[in-house]
């Protein structure tokens, strides 16, 4: 009986040894899983008009270029750094400075439907504006950058711009893009002539936000967590929106209505299912900035100050159907920036979408 008891407990610790090996080589799967970067497929990037630089840390970064672009630009080298294979462009190539907008886009987004929405029509190359829209870490091909800020981003469009000999422009923020587009125009406000933020987040941002959007978010601190809601919850449902695109009426008669088959929706849909089929695994990262839970390294009173001691123009733009970047939460920019020309019209997040004419028109404006 003594030797029947203790075979018994001699199988049962090993099997419960067994069980915490098997479980936690299963973690270290998942977690791997869930953590790793897989390399951009850049071949596709090309074949759907994408160009990209290889930047310092060797992450890879995708931009697109729209509009009225410099025919002697040259785009044969990848790297940020100066032992590129080819020379960056020539100053003859590069537009002059009020004719050159760098676009930041939105949360699931990439820099190609912020091309595309300004190039309606030929819209962008009429007016005679050179469009750059580079696509943040974490979307598209842009390797995933953990722990970043937004310093860091104006860092890589900084080794963009240099990239293509690009030494003054204006930029625009949309959505998620505008603290981006703003920490831009901050700390490289050497070379920036004036803003705009479109439907922006804002650093209070977060104050606006529903309590299980903040219990979401701390869940996406878990890798495994982030991988199963970024790669198999937003991406199926953002690939059945795509393709039934009536479902934005229906479905969000307030923020999203603004956006259908007729008003240019496909470019926004086509562009969601682009933005996270490749990476998302950055997802945290970006929204704790989205949220305004990270703070902004600058005040926006700052944004309108330029080195040699001019004034820059800064233009806001929301809607009172907005429940994504409420206008509540960008009064934070109106009762803030000196000077700022601030505009509140009766319509939701996707307007510039809806309107591509209005969005053309603002760039038009900020390039004067």
């Amino acid at each position: 009986s003594c030797l029947h008891d203790t075979t018994i407990k001699m199988l049962s610790w090993k099997v419960v040894t067994f069980l915490v090996a098997f479980l936690s080589i299963l973690i270290g799967v998942a977690h791997y899983e869930a953590t790793r970067t897989r390399p951009a497929d850049l071949e596709a990037l090309e074949r759907e008009g994408g160009h990209y630089i290889i930047l310092e840390d060797g992450r890879t970064l995708e931009y697109f270029l729209g509009g009225d672009i410099p025919s002697s630009l040259s785009l044969s080298s990848h790297s940020s750094s100066s032992s590129s294979s080819s020379p960056p462009p020539s100053s003859s190539s590069t537009p002059s400075p009020s004719d050159t907008i760098v676009v930041i886009h939105g949360f699931t987004m990439t820099g190609q439907s912020m091309t595309s929405i300004l190039d309606v029509d030929g819209g962008a190359k009429k007016a005679g504006l050179f469009i750059i829209a580079p696509t943040m870490p974490g979307f598209g091909y842009s390797t995933p950058h953990h722990g970043r800020s937004l310093a860091s981003f104006a860092h890589d469009v900084e080794q963009l711009l240099d990239h293509l000999n690009v030494t003054r422009f204006s930029a625009i923020g949309m959505s998620f893009g505008g603290s981006h587009a703003a920490s831009i125009t901050y700390h490289l406000s050497h070379r920036v002539d004036n803003l705009a933020l479109i439907s922006s987040v804002s650093e209070v941002h977060h104050a606006h936000r529903p309590l299980v959007f903040k219990a979401v978010r701390a869940l996406l601190y878990v890798p495994i967590i982030n991988k199963i809601i970024s790669s198999y919850i937003m991406y199926p449902i953002f690939a059945t929106i795509a393709s039934v695109q009536n479902s934005f009426t229906k479905y969000f008669p307030s923020d999203w209505a603004d956006v259908d088959n007729t008003l240019h929706g496909h470019i926004f849909s086509e562009d969601m299912v682009r933005s996270m089929r490749h990476h998302m695994h950055g997802l945290h990262d970006n929204v704790d900035i989205a949220d305004g839970t990270v703070p902004w390294p600058f005040h926006v009173k700052d944004l309108v100050n330029k080195p040699d001691g001019t004034l820059r123009k800064v233009y806001v733009y929301t809607g009172s159907l907005d429940t994504l970047a409420p206008a509540v939460s960008q009064h934070f920019f109106r009762d803030n920036i000196p000077g700022v020309v601030f505009e509140e019209g009766s319509h939701g997040h996707l307007n510039f979408f809806r309107e591509p004419e209005w969005i053309l028109n603002v760039a038009k404006k900020i390039s004067k």
